[in-house]
């Protein structure tokens, strides 16, 4: 037991809990949490950290461990797949300001704004009704109601559709190599024991 440190820290928990509530039953006036406080200890606190003892799963499922590889060893190319939905939307953003911000000021009138309305209208958030619809019935001196809707269907798909997808292949490109990588291992340590 002693030599196991998440039975030691357990057991510290579990002890300084006990001296929480001998410090509450025996000072009524005297909140027991100020006490603590001043000896430096937030018993709260300390508990809460025993939530991290559901980090030594990992080191028992090789599943979890698989998948933790895959994503560790797609950070870089999920993080360029980002970096061009980034791209991309600055793009649509640029142009979404420039046509939209006399007929929608308040969803298109900076390129904040319009980076935040593309961005919900990728995550699919009511896009249609809040903001094509209301686009399509206002008058818009520089695009045709259809060209409307062939600006954010367009946006839809290259976004919805093409680049969260890229953003799946690369995750189970990775997650394919972590399980090769992991059977190779097994099969390395089965032939040297």
């Amino acid at each position: 037991f002693w030599y196991n440190r998440w039975n030691l820290f357990d057991f510290a928990v579990v002890a300084l809990s006990v001296v929480e509530a001998i410090v509450v039953e025996t000072q009524d006036q005297i909140d027991a949490t100020d006490q603590m406080a001043k000896v430096g200890v937030n018993v709260n606190v300390v508990r809460l950290l025993r939530i991290f003892k559901i980090l030594r799963i990992f080191g028992k499922m090789r599943s979890l461990q698989r998948i933790i590889v895959a994503i560790s060893a797609t950070i870089v190319p999920v993080m360029n797949t980002f970096f061009l939905f980034g791209i991309v939307s600055s793009i649509y953003a640029v142009l979404a300001t420039s046509l939209f911000h006399e007929s929608y000021p308040e969803r298109f009138g900076s390129w904040s704004e319009s980076s935040f309305t593309l961005f919900q209208v990728a995550t699919g958030d009511s896009w249609a009704t809040d903001i094509v619809r209301p686009l399509t019935a206002k008058p818009n001196p520089v695009m045709d109601r259809h060209l409307v809707e062939a600006f954010f269907c367009s946006y839809m798909i290259i976004i919805g559709l093409v680049l969260m997808n890229v953003v799946v292949a690369v995750l189970l490109e990775g997650f394919l190599g972590a399980i090769a990588k992991s059977q190779a291992d097994q099969r390395l340590h089965e032939s040297v024991v």
